[in-house]
């Protein structure tokens, strides 16, 4: 309940500053309507052991959907050249987010959390090596003039 509240606020947050709000909408109602089936069937019409299977399944597919979504911007990386665009500290601490929760899916004997973590481990660490491979060119003092005082 709690990643369900915390989901809701992002995405009203989300949509307040995104500036083509159409799409968003549409992807929106997409993802509840399948978020009601998958609500419906696992509640209503499958078995214990069914149910915990295709919740499972979402909501490792779900997360592995997240940890990867910084990989749009790749397009961009390679034609540019430059890792600029990526959010580093994003994916550094989903790397380190997942290799923990791989740590844990691994100590409980989990799949539902070991296999989505390690893919977004993985995903997160080649994103990382996108870093080393075209690191940003910008120096610092191209962020802005130097502002030194003459003594003279």
């Amino acid at each position: 309940m709690t990643g369900a509240t915390l989901q809701t606020f992002y995405l009203m947050w989300y949509a307040k500053f995104t500036p083509i709000k159409g799409p968003f909408y549409r992807q929106l109602g997409i993802a509840a309507f399948i978020i009601a089936i998958l609500y419906y069937y696992t509640t209503f019409t499958s078995s214990g052991e069914m149910a915990r299977n295709i919740a499972g399944i979402a909501a490792s597919t779900a997360g592995v959907i997240f940890m990867g979504s910084p990989l749009a911007a790749l397009a961009h990386v390679w034609r540019t050249k430059n890792a600029e665009t990526l959010p580093f500290t994003m994916i550094f601490s989903t790397f380190i987010m997942a290799t923990l929760w791989l740590c844990y899916g691994v100590f409980t004997d989990d799949l539902f959390v070991q296999v989505p973590n390690f893919l977004g481990a993985l995903l997160a660490l080649c994103q990382l090596v996108l870093f080393a491979i075209y690191s940003s060119k910008k120096n610092y003092y191209e962020f802005g003039p130097l502002k030194s005082k003459s003594i003279i």
